[in-house]
């Protein structure tokens, strides 16, 4: 039986690890977001999802 729960217990350790290095790749990956989008706000560029040409053919006269 404690081969049963030292198994478990190993068990239990990588499923932490594994879950602790999963949420410093998130947080790794949202620095380098943070990262990008200030270079970008910086640099001063205009970032648009949208195309261009959306929205010229608009009529704004009420």
């Amino acid at each position: 039986m404690s081969e049963i729960a030292g198994v478990a217990a190993s068990m239990a350790g990588s499923q932490g690890q594994v879950s602790l290095l999963a949420v410093k790749l998130a947080i790794e990956s949202q620095q380098r977001m943070v990262e990008l989008l200030a270079g970008v706000a910086e640099a001063g560029q205009v970032v648009s999802a949208n195309p261009a040409h959306l929205g010229n053919l608009v009529d704004t006269r009420a």
